[in-house]
């Protein structure tokens, strides 16, 4: 009997966090591109040239993540066109795979199989994820948390073996990580920090590590120019405290219970005092009794953070996926040895984690559902485009009843590029009603005059943007324009 009880505990260490997965997020295995996916969807490869430059030209604030945007992008759409299904699944297998080392991870360190379920379970429900769960551009994300959880997995094998074959193997999962996202320079700091606390013996060992971190960040500072104001502009002052206090309130309280207004609004600052006295609390504790997992774990937290938090004004919640591994391992651990303490302990324990749960779950199923209507919108609008080229080949389209929301959802950002369509603008009165921006005077507007010509020379159609769908008008349209004064 015991036998069978090991097995199926076996069975559901490996099957509940996978299945915890896509009962939360299932949408998101259907949620079409949107925003920035089709830049990447746009990068064009005919020659191997093409490939050089695709890959390893900087973008998007200097960037180079050769795996996780590049190749990504490239590779599944070579392969599946802009069906968006394979895209998502990989990104679930990824996270899936992420879940499943941190469960591994969580159970090396604390030796608990409750604690490695509860992480995992934790990690995936905090509603910082939604981003990476719903959108493709958010996968660097998901893959550099892969290559970090294997690399560390990997640095425990060494400690506990001393194969160097582990430590080999922690090093190419390191140095593909760079390919992933910048925050994999801050994994020196991670192994360090993990060596420092608890495997003081194999601290020299990983001080090498240090080496690629600054080589890679001195060539990102030096070849790739940092902006000297907007957003991503780096701000190394007193504000990177209140930035550290944002992200961990909406780590523990979710980024959306104070924005939501009424009783959220007010619960908000009761909830995050309720988590950082408890946490923090065990934390000093446990240290007491020599026990610096907790410090650890709060210190994963912080230094996946670090590199952020000097962007005082790009604060993101999906900014929150690495170091909210951290924070899940530490409840987990927090509630394992709640488990084996008096009546009163496991209460208060269980009352924590529903709290979190009641407080992230709501958020993740709307999110999720957030990210689905808008990319079967985005599926809607642009597939219409498609279908109307096919009609209507070598005739103009013009678009009315865009709003800025689903110009930039769908047209903005090298869409038409990726779907192979061109000669596509919004009607000249609606050009009125959208934000300036240079790219859409420079490549989506049409002047009156050039319109109106077109249209009498049967030469262009309209289509209204209705209930995200298009609709034919380019007969009541064309009347109306050449009723017009001046027309």
């Amino acid at each position: 009997m015991n036998e069978r009880y090991e097995r199926a505990g076996r069975i559901l260490y490996w099957l509940v966090p996978p299945v915890w997965c896509l009962a939360l997020y299932w949408q998101g295995l259907f949620t079409w591109f949107q925003a920035d996916d089709f830049a990447w969807l746009n990068l064009q490869v005919h020659s191997w040239n093409d490939l050089w430059k695709a890959l390893f030209t900087p973008q998007a604030q200097g960037t180079v993540r050769v795996w996780s945007e590049r190749l990504f992008f490239i590779v599944f759409k070579d392969l599946f066109g802009i069906h968006a299904a394979p895209f998502r699944i990989w990104v679930f297998l990824t996270q899936i795979a992420n879940l499943l080392l941190i469960a591994q991870i969580t159970r090396r360190l604390t030796g608990s199989r409750f604690a490695a379920l509860t992480a995992s379970i934790l990690w995936i429900s905090n509603s910082a994820l939604t981003v990476v769960m719903g959108w493709n551009s958010a996968y660097n994300e998901a893959l550099c948390a892969f290559f970090v959880l294997a690399a560390f997995l990997a640095l425990l094998r060494y400690i506990d073996t001393s194969d160097p074959r582990f430590n080999r193997l922690q090093w190419a999962f390191y140095l593909l990580g760079f390919g992933t996202l910048e925050l994999n320079t801050v994994y020196p700091l991670l192994a360090a920090s993990y060596t420092a606390l608890c495997a003081k013996q194999r601290l020299r060992k990983t001080l090498l590590l240090f080496a690629p971190a600054v080589v890679f960040t001195a060539i990102h500072f030096v070849l790739i120019p940092k902006p000297s104001g907007g957003p991503y502009r780096l701000h190394l002052d007193g504000a990177v405290f209140e930035t550290l206090v944002t992200y961990w309130t909406w780590a523990v309280a979710s980024r959306q219970m104070a924005i939501l207004g009424g009783a959220g609004s007010r619960l908000e600052p009761v909830v995050v005092t309720i988590f950082t006295i408890t946490l923090l609390g065990f934390a000093i504790w446990r240290t007491l009794r020599r026990d610096f997992l907790p410090v650890f774990f709060l210190a994963w937290f912080a230094i996946f953070l670090l590199p952020v938090l000097p962007l005082r004004d790009h604060v993101s919640d999906y900014y929150l996926t690495l170091p909210a591994i951290g924070l899940a391992m530490l409840m987990g651990y927090a509630l394992t040895v709640a488990w084996q303490q008096r009546f009163v302990w496991k209460l208060a324990g269980g009352a924590l984690a529903v709290c979190y749960l009641t407080i992230m779950l709501p958020v993740d199923r709307a999110a999720s559902g957030w990210y689905y209507q808008r990319g079967q919108t985005a599926e809607s609008i642009l597939t219409g485009i498609i279908r109307v080229r096919k009609l209507y080949p070598g005739k103009t389209i013009l678009l009315a009843g865009l709003t800025d929301e689903l110009f930039e959802l769908t047209i903005s950002p090298n869409s038409l590029g990726a779907i192979g369509v061109n000669d596509v603008y919004v009607t000249p009165e609606s050009r009125a009603h959208l934000y300036s921006e240079p790219l859409l005077d420079d490549y989506y507007t049409l002047s009156a005059q050039l319109a109106l010509e077109s249209l009498t020379r049967g030469s262009a159609v309209v289509y209204e943007v209705h209930d995200g769908k298009l609709r034919d008008i380019t007969a009541p349209y064309s009347e109306r324009i050449r009723r017009k004064p001046g027309g």
